[in-house]
């Protein structure tokens, strides 16, 4: 996966401790969740909208999915990555880029099997509810990660493992849409909104 840009790079692995030691290449990085939920002073709210206007989140978001995408289908045996949450996406300060990083929950799936039983560990709050509730982990886990991934980028609010959207047929995207997002170009971004529904 080195040739990836979208994930971080693992430059080694020690084996000689109790839990395997994961060394990545440096990125000077902010991650996702800090961009998101941290409400801080004048200079971080000029580097949240810098890098969280709409163009910007619309390319996190594809970069995410295509890592996703590249752990499920580009080996002989699916990787899951079981831990997607925006503290595992960081955003490159020099190129821009979304990573996806920290694998020490992601699994492989055994060869010719489409899932497999694991203890359900949860660092954040975008567990899938089939692995919450069974233990069984398939590719759809991520899939559901994703999702909540893409609706916090969306929205910028934090959801945790309560958060349901009851009759969200009844809610608008432009209700829940972060408001940060329409600072610049809003009408453009009010019409791709609107346009989607």
């Amino acid at each position: 996966m080195s040739h990836l840009k979208n994930v971080l790079r693992l430059v080694g692995c020690c084996l000689e401790f109790e839990q395997p030691v994961m060394v990545y290449e440096y990125v000077e990085g902010i991650s996702v969740s800090y961009l998101l939920f941290r409400k801080g002073n004048h200079d971080d709210d000029q580097t949240r909208k810098l890098l969280l206007s709409w163009g910007n989140r619309l390319q996190i978001a594809n970069e995410v999915a295509s890592a996703i995408v590249f752990l499920h289908t580009e080996f002989t045996t699916p990787i899951i990555f079981k831990d997607l949450n925006p503290s595992n996406v960081i955003i490159d300060q020099n190129s821009g880029v979304g990573k996806i990083l920290d694998f020490s929950l992601s699994i492989s799936l055994p060869p010719g099997k489409l899932e497999v039983v694991k203890d359900i560990i949860s660092r954040n709050g975008c567990l899938a509810p089939e692995y919450a509730i069974s233990g069984i982990v398939t590719q759809k886990a991520d899939v559901y990660s994703f999702g909540v991934v893409l609706l916090q980028l969306l929205t910028g609010e934090k959801m945790n493992s309560d958060f349901k959207m009851v009759g969200i047929e009844e809610i608008h995207v432009m209700d829940i849409a972060d408001s940060a997002t329409f600072e610049e170009h809003g009408n453009e971004i009010r019409q791709q909104l609107l346009g989607s529904c």
